[in-house]
């Protein structure tokens, strides 16, 4: 399908605050919580006024997080903490980047008995800005966050349709290359669907409260994305906020 002929749809809906928890139902105070993907920052804004017990910052290196304990690493990897660690786990902006079975499978392990994971995350896959297109901050064309990408077109639409589309619009062969990399190639994103993301996490959680994030679809095109991925039925979702309580898993 032609990326020219798909709908822009402009900012998603619903959208949910930086300070999430408290809108998911979940009270942090006196508890131990580990903190995925916050910025100094967002960590002042959203986790300190609430009062934990402790928070413990899973980002990268060269960040500084202030009285914090900061561990350098990735969530998938079991060797980073100690089973039932954490009474909460947060995560922001994170799981469309990560291995999600595994990543739960660890939260899952490093919670403690009745302890809760709650998260707030970006586009999945079969959303319309799933490509999670970031080329430039400043170019509607190649900062999906700017809202103005045709949607769908990583699904819709052939690679070829894709150089087309810019080459029309005058960009040059070394930024189409760098657009199709991160759309195709790229590890930094997962491209799980929507669906995909619920089966991971209904494993390992007994989930209490969503918020999602959405488009609308206009009907011809749901039923291009279901002539094409018969196994699917939400392509509207963005993706959103979740909570879930670690459900107890039998060791294997």
């Amino acid at each position: 399908m032609k990326v020219g002929s798909l709908p822009c749809l402009g900012p998603i809906a619903n959208w949910l605050e930086l300070d999430f928890l408290p809108q998911l139902g979940v009270a942090i105070g006196g508890r131990d919580v580990l903190a995925l993907g916050f910025s100094p920052e967002q960590i002042a804004a959203a986790l300190e006024p609430h009062s934990p017990k402790s928070i413990t910052v899973l980002a990268g290196a060269g960040e500084a997080f202030g009285s914090h304990a900061h561990v350098v690493g990735d969530i998938c990897d079991p060797a980073l903490f100690a089973p039932e660690s954490f009474d909460v786990v947060a995560s922001f902006a994170v799981l469309e980047h990560i291995d999600v079975a595994a990543g739960f499978a660890n939260i899952n392990r490093i919670l403690r008995p009745g302890g809760l994971f709650a998260s707030l995350f970006g586009p999945v896959w079969s959303s319309p800005y799933g490509h999670h297109l970031f080329v430039d901050p400043n170019d509607p064309l190649l900062n999906f966050a700017l809202w103005k990408l045709p949607g769908w077109m990583h699904l819709l639409s052939s690679p070829n349709e894709i150089q087309d589309f810019y080459r029309q619009n005058c960009y040059s062969e070394e930024v189409i290359r760098a657009i199709l990399d991160q759309i195709y190639e790229t590890p930094n994103i997962n491209r799980l669907m929507y669906e995909d993301y619920l089966t991971h996490m209904n494993q390992y959680f007994a989930v209490t409260r969503m918020h999602l994030l959405y488009n609308d679809v206009p009907p011809d095109i749901y039923r291009a994305l279901r002539h094409k991925f018969p196994h699917y039925t939400d392509f509207s979702t963005y993706g959103g906020g979740w909570a879930g309580v670690r459900q107890e898993r039998t060791p294997s």
